[in-house]
């Protein structure tokens, strides 16, 4: 028994959402490379070098963060693709949550300081937004969630039960 035929929906959402990995892992690469360019400027403006040092490593915070946060979009496409439902819902969820921090970070712009990393992460907002919108509208489709739930069905089938029926270890009745 085989899985069935995978829609193109389900394809073109999951490497979109491979998309929002890939757009997170570039934006934490070029706060990566802006600590120093981050740390001057912040310095500079407070006329403070503490100031600037506090500021890089906020930065490189969310850099970590960001680059931990970049796999689980990734470990998402693995399981979306083979047609898990769940991996399908958490999908939605994390782009429902991603939409309103990308505007959050549009809005506030914390990179203000250094004008080309302000229009770096303004891009990685805004592609942010399309791209986890794109995945929301291709994964919330019935067709999308029937083929998900019928890749299910057809996995459980072909694995063997998990505990045999009765109690393995029991002994056979006496005079047997």
């Amino acid at each position: 028994m085989s899985l069935p035929p995978r829609p193109g929906t389900v394809t073109l959402a999951n490497y979109l959402l491979g998309g929002v990995a890939a757009v997170w892992l570039s934006g934490a690469g070029a706060a990566y490379f802006a600590l120093p360019h981050v740390e001057h400027a912040v310095s500079a403006q407070a006329e403070d070098p503490l100031a600037g040092s506090f500021a890089a490593v906020l930065v490189a915070l969310v850099v970590t963060v960001a680059v931990l946060l970049a796999v689980l979009p990734v470990l998402l496409t693995v399981f979306g693709l083979r047609g898990s439902p769940t991996g399908r819902v958490l999908s939605i969820v994390l782009c429902s949550v991603a939409i309103p921090v990308a505007l959050l970070l549009l809005l506030a712009d914390p990179f203000g300081s250094v004008r080309w990393l302000g229009g770096v992460y303004t891009g990685v907002s805004v592609l942010t937004v399309l791209l986890a919108g794109a995945v929301i509208v291709l994964l919330a489709r019935r067709t999308v969630k029937t083929w998900s739930d019928a890749a299910a069905a057809t996995q459980r089938a072909r694995r063997p039960a998990a505990v045999p029926p009765g109690n393995p270890y029991a002994h056979p009745p006496l005079g047997q």
